[in-house]
């Protein structure tokens, strides 16, 4: 296998793993995820 595909899979697999767990995480705890959705739209006051 190629040296660079394989650091492709690596990272597309990261990525997929890193948003599933987000996913997971805005589910299981639905105020954290309203709250750093918030904190990404709008300044804290």
């Amino acid at each position: 296998m190629e040296a660079w595909l394989f650091w492709l899979a690596v990272i597309i697999i990261g990525l997929a793993g890193f948003i599933l767990a987000y996913l997971l995480l805005g589910t299981l705890f639905p105020d954290a995820f309203n709250l750093s959705l918030g904190l990404l739209k709008t300044p804290v006051a």
